[in-house]
C-alpha cells in the first residue's frame, strides 16, 4: 500500500512540476533555499527526489506523522509576476484542492493560500483504500513563488502541516535576504 501511495503522489507531484519553466537562478545555494534534510529527518522523513526547482522527502514507516513533503520554488522577475502566477494557477498548483476555512498564518510570506485535498483526490484515495490527509501551502516571498505539499495517512491537522510550511518559508526568507 505504501508503494502505491508513493507512486501515486510522485505522479501527481510530477505533473505539477513538469508543467513549469520558472527556474531558480544558479547563484542561489539550493541546499539552503529549501527545507533542510536535518529538519525533515527530525520529522521522520528521508530525502527523495531533488532538482533545481524542488526537493522531496518521504517516510515509508507505517505510523509516521508525515509520509511525504514536497518543497517547490519558482523564480520571477518581479514580486507582482510571482503573485500573478499563483493567483492564475491556484487550481493547478493546489492539485484541484479545497481551500481551507481558516488559514494558519505563515510569517514572512505574501499571497498565502492553503488547501486540502479536493473531492476527486479523496475519491481516488478511497478507490485505492488510502486514508490520506493532504495539505497545500502556496505563497510568495519577494519574487519567488513557493508550494509546500504535505501528506499523511495519519490524522494530521492543518496546524501540524503548517509547521513544515513555516520552516520552508523561513528558509526561503533567509536564503534571499
Amino acid at each position: 500500500m505504501k508503494l502505491i501511495f508513493t507512486i501515486l503522489i510522485a505522479v501527481i507531484s510530477g505533473v505539477a512540476i513538469a508543467q513549469t519553466e520558472y527556474i531558480i537562478p544558479q547563484n542561489l545555494n539550493p541546499k539552503n533555499f529549501y527545507l533542510s534534510d536535518e529538519f525533515c529527518a527530525g520529522k521522520g522523513l528521508e530525502p527523495g527526489q531533488i532538482n533545481s526547482q524542488f526537493r522531496v522527502w518521504n517516510s515509508l514507516e507505517a505510523n509516521a506523522k508525515y509520509q511525504r513533503v514536497v518543497d517547490i520554488r519558482w523564480y520571477f522577475k518581479t514580486p507582482e509576476q510571482a503573485a500573478k502566477y499563483l493567483k492564475d494557477n491556484l487550481d493547478k498548483e493546489s492539485e484541484h484542492g479545497d481551500p481551507v476555512k481558516s488559514i494558519v498564518p505563515i510569517p514572512g510570506v505574501s499571497n498565502l493560500y492553503e488547501f486540502t485535498e479536493g473531492a476527486k483526490q479523496r475519491e481516488m484515495n478511497k478507490a485505492f483504500g488510502l486514508k490520506l490527509n493532504m495539505f497545500y501551502f502556496l505563497f510568495t516571498v519577494q519574487n519567488y513563488a513557493a508550494k509546500v505539499f504535505i501528506s499523511s495517512e495519519n490524522d494530521i491537522t492543518l496546524e501540524d502541516a503548517a509547521i513544515i510550511a513555516k520552516e520552508a518559508a523561513s528558509r526561503l526568507n533567509a536564503a534571499i535576504h
